[in-house]
C-alpha cells in the first residue's frame, strides 16, 4: 500500500516497477521484490474505495458544491476535474478531487455525464 501510494503522489506510473533499471534499483536499496503492476493496480484500487468512503462520511447530510474545470493537458486532450466540497454557509470549505475524465467532446451532456458518474461513484 505504502509503494502504490508513493507512486501515485509522486505521479509515478504503475509500469515502471516493469523497468530493470527500476527493479535493480530497488532491489539494491531496499532489499526486497517489487510486486508487479497487477499487484499495485489492485492496491491502488482498495486505495481509492477507502478514500472515496472517506470522502462520502465528509459530505454526509451536509449542504454541498460540485464544481466542474475543464481544461487541456499537456497532450491536447479535453480533462475534466469534477469537484465537491461542504458549503458552511460563509464560506467554501476545500474541494475533493471526486472525478478526472477525458473529455473528448466537450459539451454539455459529456459533461453532465462526467459529473454524476463521479457523484454516483463517491455518494453512491
Amino acid at each position: 500500500m505504502d509503494l502504490t501510494r508513493m507512486m501515485i503522489a509522486c505521479n509515478i506510473p504503475l509500469a515502471k516497477v516493469e523497468q530493470p533499471e527500476f527493479i535493480n534499483f530497488f532491489e539494491k536499496h531496499c532489499g526486497k521484490r517489487l510486486p508487479n503492476r497487477t499487484t499495485l493496480t489492485k492496491c491502488m484500487e482498495e486505495e481509492c474505495e477507502k478514500i472515496c468512503s472517506k470522502i462520502k462520511e465528509q459530505l454526509k447530510e451536509k449542504d454541498i458544491f460540485v464544481q466542474a474545470d475543464e481544461m487541456t493537458d499537456s497532450q491536447g486532450q479535453a480533462m475534466t476535474a469534477i469537484m465537491a466540497g461542504t458549503l458552511n454557509g460563509v464560506t467554501l470549505e476545500r474541494p475533493f478531487l471526486i472525478g478526472l475524465s477525458d473529455v473528448t467532446t466537450i459539451n454539455n451532456q459529456s459533461l453532465q455525464l462526467a459529473v454524476i458518474r463521479a457523484l454516483r461513484k463517491v455518494l453512491g
